[in-house]
């Protein structure tokens, strides 16, 4: 009989979480992936494709490497946006134009797999704390107000492509002491783990709302 329960089991289904360093590091102790995978336990595996430092041309160009056929998850976070939006001259910046349309590449490309998308804006950056982190004043190479911008963007190719968009950035900034979520006025410390997790999570749940504990319960089990 327990090798019947084996044989009728469900299989895992898979949360593929694209993005950068925000991404990334979401699986460190309190990171809104962990929390992602903790709360999906028996249920779905969680695949962290996060690259720290990558802004949206360079993630578009590895997307086709890593993702390749709707086997391979059965619903995507993307996250980009923190990287764009650094000052003009710098490495990593990316046009608001290019981003938006590096954005339309990125969900068409998973649309066309067939995978359902989870949206996220890019948070705001707290200026003051990336200060005191980087122990200068100003000028530094990443403001609020332009990340908000790119922020915006994401949210209307979010509209535009009809994917499940959540608006991490106006969520936070409605905080009045929202760098009580970032450790260094960029990335998430174990408070903004949580906050992110509270808000995708439910996106998620839509898309796996079906997907049952994978093998029966122990008790259960025990019994057959």
């Amino acid at each position: 009989a327990f090798i019947f329960i084996f044989l009728m089991a469900e299989k895992f289904s898979k949360i593929f979480i694209f993005g950068d360093s925000l991404t990334q590091q979401s699986f460190s102790p309190g990171g809104w992936g962990a929390r992602v995978a903790d709360h999906f336990q028996r249920r779905a595996d969680v695949l962290n494709r996060g690259f720290s430092g990558y802004n949206s041309d360079w993630a578009k160009a590895i997307l086709p490497r890593l993702l390749a056929s709707r086997e391979q998850a059965d619903v995507i976070t993307v996250l980009l946006g923190s990287n764009d939006a650094v000052k003009e001259g710098e490495y990593q910046h990316v046009p608001l134009d290019r981003y938006s349309q590096n954005l339309r590449d990125i969900l068409e490309y998973i649309a066309s797999l067939g995978i359902p998308i989870v949206l996220l804006t890019p948070p705001p950056v707290c200026d003051r704390r990336l200060c005191e982190q980087a122990n200068v004043s100003w000028p530094l190479n990443r403001e609020n107000e332009k990340t908000s911008l790119y922020a915006n963007a994401a949210l209307t190719v979010g509209m535009e492509k009809s994917v499940n968009t959540v608006d991490l950035y106006s969520a936070m900034v409605k905080e009045p002491e929202y760098h009580k979520y970032l450790s260094d006025g960029l990335h998430f410390n174990a408070a903004g783990g949580q906050f992110l997790a509270e808000l995708v999570i439910p996106k998620l749940e839509l898309h796996l709302c079906k997907q049952k504990i994978v093998f029966p319960d122990w008790e259960d089990a025990a019994r057959r």
